[in-house]
């Protein structure tokens, strides 16, 4: 799966196994279900299997993409998304360096 794709569909991805402040996982907000996802590598992935008949008729479908064709290049999202456990705290809004010449120092 494309993480894009499932961002275009209001999914959210955590795929960054650097970021302090996510889990991995992909998390459907509508239906508020998180699938853990593990590094398997540089890749993030999870355990599949084909459902039961009775898991198909009994437990919620996740829709993860939409239905009509996926093209990345008609696709624009926002710099952040929000989720409940994101927050600003801790947040730096600017970052600066200041270049200071070094002296020789006479011995």
């Amino acid at each position: 799966l494309n993480p894009y794709q499932l961002r275009a569909n209001g999914i959210h991805v955590w795929d960054n196994p650097c970021d302090p402040k996510h889990r991995l996982s992909i998390h459907d907000p509508a239906l508020s279900v998180r699938i853990p996802l593990e590094m398997v590598g540089t890749f993030c992935s999870f355990a599949t299997r084909v459902p039961t008949q009775e898991e198909l008729d009994s437990l919620p479908h996740i829709v993860l993409t939409d239905t009509s064709p996926w093209d990345p290049s008609r696709v624009s999202f926002s710099p952040h998304e929000t989720e409940e456990e994101d927050d600003d705290e801790g947040q730096v809004a600017s970052v600066s360096s200041v270049y200071h010449s070094a002296r020789r120092v006479a011995a």
